[in-house]
């Protein structure tokens, strides 16, 4: 069986992939996805921006920025859209979509691409202000819609409903702090598709893996690396305030018939709207001056929760001191929380007080941090084979190392265990020049099936009934 590689590029920046480098590809790994379950510092691994390498060899100049005979000249830079695909003859599977990162040269005769997923796009700062009664998959939407996110949505409604929200920072830790207070997961597919699913959401089994589907043996990790014997889970209670929001006091200095733009990020107020602004200007720095607020108006445009910009204007003909600039409007404070904890005495008495700590503001229902203590204290409290992560290496089988993607759950029995898995993180590296032998590892995260274990409402007694939360 013949593997054939296409690694096409929009050098030209059009949105379409019009040039396929493979031709000239002699060398290629790529890392996807997050490589912890829990971190050392006791809360939930983080997605990180996939990344690789490309070797292309440069024969002809084609990848001489300077070469004004390229194909390819003058566009030939950092920055461009690519994606991988590879072909058995019969099935093509993606293999990741993203930008070359960063050019350099291997040798003479020789380029190296610096590449990354689209993960890297999400590292973008978004703001967007207070939003009411919002789930999960219409907050993902949105800050998708702000990041300018290139590829494709396949995102699932939600669990629980916010009563705030707001995006204030990268794109990509909202998303993933959004999963997590539904206890789901996110991922970036690897044609480029942004994926999330709830707990409540089904996972079907999109492949079986068996120990004749191992290179070599497999890894489980000792038990302390994932064993949390104490759950602390915090929810949020939102504090509404309204009225004067936010006041600037420190005097700055605005030139005559000019406007200035002041940008203002309050600290402990997340802005939902602002209703008006108040300034008062003096002749002097410190105030003892003629009072000339009568020539200052000012006009807030909110631009995010943590993020608002006031255009100060100054109508008299010589400069003034604005002493005081206050916002009026209305939001949010976030700083109450209720903490739920529960406890596995019986891994307690083995490794002693582990904590798992889940701090999130978009997790704002006591009841379901109750609920996610108690599963997580039994979950992660005690330490099984069948509970703990899998780190694998396969052999060559194209439909199983291109056709499983982040997020995929795969039925794995090793005859010891078994047990239902959700794919985390892949790794793909060519082991010879020509792509034809592949090696790929995967992390594995033991999946819990609430579907399976618990009953949800509404439902038909004997057909659907289940309890979970």
């Amino acid at each position: 069986m013949t593997l054939t590689w296409t690694f096409e590029v929009d050098w030209d920046a059009d949105g379409v992939f019009e040039r396929d480098e493979a031709p000239n590809l002699f060398s290629f790994h790529f890392t996807r996805g997050k490589q912890e379950v829990i971190g050392q510092d006791g809360r939930f691994g983080r997605y990180q921006v996939g990344r690789g390498t490309a070797l292309l060899r440069n024969l002809d100049g084609t990848y001489d920025p300077w070469n004004t005979a390229s194909p390819i000249y003058p566009n030939f830079m950092a920055g461009k859209r690519f994606r991988m695909q590879v072909s058995d003859g019969t099935t093509t599977w993606p293999v990741v979509t993203g930008r070359i990162q960063r050019i350099d040269y291997a040798s003479e005769r020789a380029v190296r691409l610096d590449l990354e997923d689209d993960w890297a796009v999400l590292q973008k700062e978004v703001h967007i202000p207070v939003q009411r009664n919002i789930y999960a998959g219409s907050a993902m939407n949105m800050v998708l819609d702000h990041a300018g996110w290139p590829g494709g949505r396949d995102i699932s409604a939600g669990v629980d409903v916010k009563k705030v929200w707001w995006c204030a920072g990268k794109a990509g830790i909202t998303l993933q702090e959004l999963a997590e207070a539904e206890f789901g997961a996110v991922a970036v597919r690897a044609d480029g598709t942004f994926w999330f699913r709830s707990r409540h959401d089904s996972y079907p089994t999109v492949a079986n893996v068996a120990p004749t589907d191992i290179l070599y043996g497999f890894r489980l990790p000792l038990p302390w690396e994932t064993i949390r014997t104490v759950a602390r889970v915090r929810a949020y209670q939102p504090e509404d305030v309204s009225g004067m929001i936010y006041e600037h006091t420190s005097a700055f200095q605005v030139q005559g018939n000019s406007t200035e733009s002041v940008w203002i990020t309050p600290q402990d107020v997340y802005m939902e709207a602002i209703t008006s602004v108040d300034v008062t200007a003096n002749e002097k720095e410190d105030g003892s001056g003629a009072d000339m607020s009568a020539y200052v108006s000012a006009v807030a445009t909110l631009i995010g929760a943590r993020r608002v910009k006031v255009e100060v204007t100054n109508t008299a003909s010589g400069p003034v001191w604005v002493t005081s600039l206050r916002l009026n409007g209305s939001g949010v404070k976030m700083g109450a929380y209720v903490e739920r904890e529960a406890v596995n005495n019986a891994g307690l008495g083995l490794y002693g007080e582990r904590v798992l700590l889940v701090d999130n503001f978009w997790l704002q229902d006591a009841l379901v941090a109750k609920d996610f203590a108690d599963h997580f204290a039994f979950w992660y409290g005690e330490p099984t084979p069948e509970r703990a992560f899998l780190k694998v290496k396969l052999k060559a089988n194209p439909a199983l190392q291109f056709g499983v993607d982040i997020g995929d759950v795969v039925d794995v029995d090793m005859g010891d265990f078994s047990g239902r898995y959700r794919v985390m993180w892949i790794a793909h590296r060519w082991a010879d020049r020509a792509g034809q032998v592949v090696e790929t590892e995967w992390l594995l995260d033991p999946r819990f099936d609430f579907t399976d274990e618990y009953w949800f409402f509404p439902t038909k007694i004997g057909v659907s009934s289940r309890f979970g939360f």
